[in-house]
């Protein structure tokens, strides 16, 4: 701590740097909060939950055909969370692709946790969104047939009890192809995911450089997706 020495009348008189003081009590400050939201974010389950849910739309939505570059991950210490891409490509068959991607969080927290946490609604109306375009699409004639083989998996989602109104036959068989796909991608590539979590765990971010150390090159640069 700098002191300041001062004599006035003979007298000694001891100033502290208030400068000094100050800079110092905020730097301890920073390093204690610091510390005290790191081990409040290990110690939460919610965001270790939100870590797996956002590595699995992360891990898919990277190895998309569909969906443009992944710029980025993120989660709060409330355990929310979001995956952020450039863009994504409007084809009919981009639709099933994308609900794969959509639906790979709550794949990921059923597959660690065995229950989807507070994303999972958003995430279901956002791929209720796709069936229904590619319904559309196949009202309208246009070419819309599931661009894979549909592996079936047991311990599948009821797709008709998670929404008000229930929806249609069509709406639950396509979600329920996509959700299985994403279930069967995450399992093939456990260690993968597993990485991708914790290191988002230990970060609580990553960007599209990090994801490209992490995961390697998308297959899909040389096809200019």
């Amino acid at each position: 701590m700098l002191l300041m020495v001062h004599f006035q009348n003979g007298e000694c008189v001891v100033k502290k740097s208030i400068r000094a003081v100050i800079d110092g009590l905020r730097e301890k400050k920073e390093r204690v909060g610091a510390t005290d939201r790191s081990r409040q974010r290990a110690s939460s389950p919610m965001y270790s939950r939100a870590a797996v849910h956002e590595s699995g739309h992360t891990l898919l939505g990277w190895f998309s055909l569909y969906a443009k570059n992944v710029q980025s991950v993120i989660i709060h210490g409330d355990g929310g969370g979001a995956t952020h891409f450039a863009s994504r490509i409007d084809r009919p068959a981009a639709c099933w692709d994308m609900i794969v991607v959509v639906l790979a969080g709550v794949a990921a927290e059923m597959a660690v946790f065995g229950s989807g946490g507070r994303g999972a609604k958003k995430d279901f109306e956002t791929a209720r969104t796709f069936a229904q375009k590619i319904i559309a699409e196949e009202s309208a004639r246009v070419p819309a047939v599931c661009p894979w083989k549909h592996i079936k998996m047991d311990k599948s989602l009821d797709f008709r009890t998670v929404f008000s109104p229930a929806p249609s036959k069509r709406e639950c068989e396509i979600l329920r192809i996509c959700y299985d796909r994403a279930r069967s991608l995450l399992l093939t590539h456990c260690a993968v995911l597993d990485k991708l979590t914790a290191e988002l765990d230990k970060k609580g971010s990553l960007t599209e450089a990090d994801l490209l150390r992490l995961l390697g090159p998308r297959p899909w640069t040389r096809l200019g997706r």
